[in-house]
């Protein structure tokens, strides 16, 4: 008689357990962008400025400030794998890594970078895992993950992939954010491998042409979703707020700062923004904007609340 299989049990979930929030490791807006054991996906269309804004977030992980909408509640040690970019502009990303995070560039052991161009998707791919083991990083930022695979529309590899990624998360405790391109068109992620991500990760953040900038959008999001807002790139081509969207990304932010039946000063709120990096000016008209908007309400002579 043959015996019973016990396999399965490996598989079993105590749901009487009590299971804290994974730690957020990056917020766009206030809200979380990626946590612990999560993914992350940057999304667009070719030459979106995908990579800049992946500059920022990561600025914003070394650094532990508000860097164009994300933050970081602490500093984080952080991956870099690069997969696209020729040695003058990977160089070129990561001195912006640096110049917006103001940190300088020797005396930051946080922050290793793999130029993965030269190699073939498999060594990519055990370079990277060989890297996470090694290094035991909070966030792998991966630029160009497609590249990590002989063909993204291959639903095998793809799905083979992303599981590998997932257990990479939780084995070492850490978040993985991604750039993918969209299909030719559309706002869809490209490829099998673009819709197994989307499916698993925890936020898939759109970035669009619009006029003279970028608009960020939350495209999917498991937690609240962030305000969209724009940015532009300045003379250095580092990515700069849209003057007209200053004052939504502070409201954004007040939202997220502000505890429901809790009273608030004028000068609290704006000082709390200006901890975040809002500049003093967006920081009280992002407040103004919330009491027009009565999202925000006034109680008393400059006293605050969430309505």
């Amino acid at each position: 008689m043959e015996a019973p299989k016990t396999e399965w049990k490996k598989s079993l979930f105590d749901f009487t357990a009590t299971i804290s929030q994974p730690e957020p490791l990056l917020m766009c807006g206030g809200t979380r962008a990626l946590s612990r054991e999560n993914l992350c996906i940057i999304t667009g269309k070719p030459k979106v400025c995908k990579s800049t804004f992946l500059s920022a977030a990561m600025a914003a992980g070394l650094s532990a400030r508000n860097i164009l909408n994300m933050s970081s509640p602490r500093h984080r040690k952080i991956i870099l794998a690069d997969t696209e970019q020729a040695p003058y502009h990977l160089k070129s990303q990561c001195d912006r890594v640096f110049r917006l995070a103001e940190i300088r560039q020797e005396l930051s052991d946080n922050f290793t970078v793999l130029a993965l161009r030269p190699f073939t998707p498999q060594e990519r791919y055990s370079f990277v895992m060989d890297a996470i083991e090694e290094i035991r990083p909070d966030i792998v930022a991966i630029d160009g993950v497609s590249d990590l695979l002989c063909d993204s529309n291959d639903l095998k590899e793809s799905e083979n992939l992303v599981s590998e990624l997932l257990a990479a998360s939780s084995k070492y405790d850490l978040g993985v954010i991604s750039i993918l391109h969209t299909t030719p068109g559309q706002s869809k992620l490209r490829g099998h491998l673009g819709s197994c991500l989307e499916r698993k990760a925890e936020s898939v953040v759109l970035l669009e042409k619009e006029g003279r900038g970028i608009c960020v959008k939350p495209k999917e999001c498991r937690n609240r979703a962030f305000t969209e807002f724009r940015f532009t790139l300045n003379d250095e081509g580092d990515p700069e707020y849209d003057s007209q969207d200053a004052d939504l990304t502070a409201l954004d932010w007040l939202l997220a700062i502000m505890e429901k039946g809790k009273e608030y000063r004028h000068g609290e709120l704006v000082s709390l923004l200006i901890e975040k990096g809002i500049p003093e000016g967006s920081a009280k008209s992002g407040l103004k904007a919330g009491e027009n908007q009565k999202r925000i309400l006034r109680v008393g002579r400059g006293i605050y609340t969430l309505p």
